[in-house]
């Protein structure tokens, strides 16, 4: 990092000097006095001591080049949490920003917080855990707070036109410290409700667990998160204690978005209708290739593979479904039996292809491997996939199963 007079003082002093009436331009005549671009390690006796200094420094500078933080510790928790990396003028396609392990070294960055990592409007950075340029999961990030409200990872807009954008994700152990309501793995929003603006986001290749919600996208119908891209995730984990307690990716106003080869697993819940995948109100959607199985709800009620609701230009390919369950009751009014695909209202253009649904074992009531819910679904394309249910009723007056269940009367 070199030192470079390019600061905000000289600017306004200038303009000062000149007479002239003006607005401060945070982008332009607030510019940091220092540069930073290179490789830089973080650890005890290198260049930086810990994260938290290394984004210090990030922040009070123009990025001029690309820059990349070599994790070389085992362990990374005398950190400040969260630890937030902020928008930057100087970042670009060609000036990212890079945080990875360093070879042969499987860092665990963990802290109690709100947030571990926070990215607040922040552009071009990526998060690779893997120690050797491939696809092994090296870096962890967890949140160790047992509060609700947190999430591992954050990214925020500020609000309108000031969202995250280009932001990848990779690679990465990422678990909460609990499972208790509004704790996330990976958080999209405002810090609030909403996610304004953000796109180019991409979530690839990371085992997300012990959480509410493994991943949750909240946009704003005026404003969406657009190109979205999760793939390649596992979402869940063989331990009941450690994986999701309530949906797998939540998404709510976004698109242009594709979920692809996400497997999502082992939701075992007491929430009303755990869900491996949840859409609402989102347009132009590709859900591709994944797999969810063993989603089961403890209680009354039951489990889904996939919900979708108010969402247009949706395509749904090949997708592999399997053992979904619960309780049960005697009625879908109530939204309480296994359903493997469910489809609610306001739903238009809607392709299904080559999906495989296989629902098995036994509920209170009834249940379906797909249900079209309303009539208010128009424009289906519904061809060569395969459903299956036979999921067997503990009801005395022997509750039917389905493979289709409609209430439109068009499908």
């Amino acid at each position: 990092m070199k030192n470079r007079f390019h600061g905000s003082s000289k600017i306004i002093h200038e303009k000062l000097q000149k007479g002239k009436n003006f607005v401060v331009n945070p982008d332009k005549d607030l510019l940091p006095s220092t540069s930073i671009s290179g490789t830089f390690t973080v650890g005890v006796g290198q260049n930086y001591t810990t994260l938290t200094a290394a984004v210090a420094a990030l922040n009070s500078s123009l990025i001029t080049g690309p820059v990349t933080f070599i994790l070389t510790d085992a362990t990374y928790t005398n950190e400040t949490f969260p630890i937030t990396i902020s928008n930057n003028s100087g970042s670009g396609p060609n000036n990212t920003v890079t945080i990875k392990p360093a070879p042969g070294i499987s860092p665990v960055i963990s802290g109690n917080s709100e947030s571990i990592l926070e990215l607040s409007h922040a552009s071009y950075i990526i998060v690779d855990g893997s120690n050797c340029g491939g696809t092994d999961r090296s870096l962890t990030i967890q949140n160790l707070s047992a509060t609700t409200y947190t999430n591992v990872i954050g990214i925020h807009s500020l609000g309108y036109g000031l969202g995250s954008t280009h932001i990848t994700v990779r690679n990465c152990i990422i678990a909460n410290g609990n499972k208790n309501s509004a704790n996330y793995g990976i958080e999209l929003s405002d810090g609030g409700p909403t996610g304004f603006d953000s796109q180019y986001i991409n979530i690839l290749n990371n085992q997300i667990k012990k959480a509410f919600v493994g991943i949750e996208a909240i946009g704003y119908s005026y404003n969406p998160i657009t190109y979205l891209n999760i793939k390649g995730n596992d979402i869940g984990d063989n331990i009941i204690s450690e994986s999701i307690e309530d949906v797998g990716i939540n998404l709510m106003s976004c698109e242009y978005d594709t979920l692809m080869n996400n497997t999502i697993f082992n939701i075992n819940s007491i929430s009303p209708n755990p869900t491996g995948i949840y859409i609402y109100m989102c347009d132009y959607c590709i859900v591709m290739n994944n797999t969810v199985h063993d989603i089961y709800r403890t209680n009354v009620g039951s489990g889904w593979g996939m919900y979708f609701c108010g969402d247009q230009n949706l395509t749904l390919v090949n997708n592999l479904i399997y053992k979904i369950g619960g309780v049960g009751w005697d009625t879908f009014l109530c939204y309480s039996g296994p359903v493997g695909i469910f489809l609610d209202q306001y739903i238009y253009d809607l392709l299904i292809y080559h999906n495989s649904v296989y629902m098995s074992g036994s509920t209170y009531g009834i249940s379906s491997a797909i249900v079209f819910f309303t009539s208010d679904i128009y424009n289906i394309d519904f061809r060569d996939n395969i459903l299956m249910n036979t999921i067997s009723s503990t009801n005395s007056d022997g509750s039917p199963n389905f493979a289709i269940y409609s209430f439109n009367r068009e499908i």
